[in-house]
């Protein structure tokens, strides 16, 4: 190997560490991505935990829901609140 030969593999390396750096902007972009996808997720699940209480109380009589203290005109919002109340127990199935 000639001396020619090793000072081109030289050339190759970066000249400082934030030539090389660079490439945890990626990581960093990766993660909040993941970060983001995550909260997207867990968002589709509570909302679609709400609907399931909604529709589960939806189908109960007035008389049933007058027994459970609810209101036919809010019950969306009683389907929320229990969702909010949940995870503010920290009893988030998720």
């Amino acid at each position: 190997m000639t001396s020619q030969s090793v000072s081109n593999k030289s050339d190759q390396v970066p000249a400082n560490s934030t030539d090389v750096a660079s490439g945890s902007n990626l990581v960093t972009a990766g993660g909040r991505a993941l970060r983001f996808v995550r909260a997207m997720v867990l968002a589709c699940l509570r909302s679609y935990e709400m609907a399931s209480i909604y529709e589960r109380l939806n189908s109960l009589s007035d008389a049933q829901l007058h027994r459970m203290g609810l209101n036919r005109s809010t019950l969306a919002r009683d389907a929320i609140d229990a969702v909010e109340e949940r995870d503010k127990c920290g009893h988030s199935e998720f």
